[in-house]
């Protein structure tokens, strides 16, 4: 039977384990968030500053449109999501994949203008020191053999972006893009927003 003395310990090595467990699947969610939004939404910044703005933003200290491939709009518009095809009973596989192509053209067309992507994004590159990054700190992971050479060429983009931005930072969309509680009604804005 434990004393006082021990039940208090075995108390606060239990509440020391969880609290571990608990700031290990904070940073387990902020990596799968950032990895996503790196390897599946084509949100090109790397993975460190990614990860930097998830946990920037779970912390509520975050309070800009958080870079996607959208950007400078938080989501597509609900109006194009709406547009989105059904499949219907009645619908045969040619017109639904005709409906599909249509629907890609129209959010296609609200993404962020690849040509753009240093414009808006150079700002998130700025406060950091690129050249200290490794390759997990750019791409969430180690590179497979293929990939190293798309990691390397991603690196060179960001420290030349990066490097231009602060030479000549009138070129780069530099401004603050707030959350603001109208994009609630005019884009597919997730749960949590404002």
């Amino acid at each position: 039977m434990m004393n006082a003395e021990q039940r208090e310990k075995a108390l606060e090595a239990l509440n020391k384990k969880k609290q571990l467990e608990r700031k290990q699947h904070k940073a387990m969610a902020f990596h799968l968030m950032a990895f996503g939004k790196l390897h599946f939404d084509k949100v090109l910044l790397p993975y460190r500053i990614l990860y930097d703005i998830e946990k920037r933003m779970f912390e509520k200290a975050f309070h800009e449109v958080p870079p996607n491939e959208f950007y400078p709009a938080p989501a597509m518009t609900l109006k194009a999501k709406y547009l989105q095809p059904t499949i219907s009973s009645t619908m045969d596989i040619d017109e639904l994949e005709r409906q599909r192509a249509k629907y890609k053209k129209i959010v296609d067309t609200e993404k962020m203008d690849a040509d753009k992507w240093d414009y808006y994004f150079a700002r998130f590159l700025l406060p950091y020191d690129l050249t200290s990054f490794t390759d997990f700190d750019f791409w969430g992971k180690m590179p497979e053999r293929e990939e190293k050479k798309m990691v390397d060429e991603f690196r060179q983009l960001c420290i030349e972006v990066q490097a231009d931005c602060r030479d000549s930072p009138e070129k780069y969309y530099l401004e603050e893009n707030p959350r603001l509680q109208e994009h609630i009604s005019k884009y597919d804005t997730p749960y949590g927003y404002i």
